[in-house]
């Protein structure tokens, strides 16, 4: 099973809200900071781990970092 880390740098995060919409299990934007913050981590689905991906490449400013890991690589 892979395992998704997934980060929003804030430097680049606008707050545009796309991450949130496509993917609300994963993302919120903090309405006082106006940007978007992974709500905790999870074992993605396959459904979860696409709509990840598509948040990923929906981003405008490009602050969404996905990476995956093979479970028997993590420590």
């Amino acid at each position: 099973m892979k395992i998704l880390a997934v980060e929003v740098d804030e430097g680049f995060c606008d707050g545009v809200g796309y991450c949130e919409k496509i993917c609300p299990d994963v993302f919120m934007v903090d309405p006082q900071r106006r940007k978007a913050v992974v709500v905790g981590e999870f074992r993605g689905s396959r459904e979860l781990a696409e709509r990840v991906q598509l948040a990923e490449n929906s981003c405008p400013m490009r602050a969404i970092v996905v990476t995956t890991e093979e479970a028997s690589d993590i420590g």
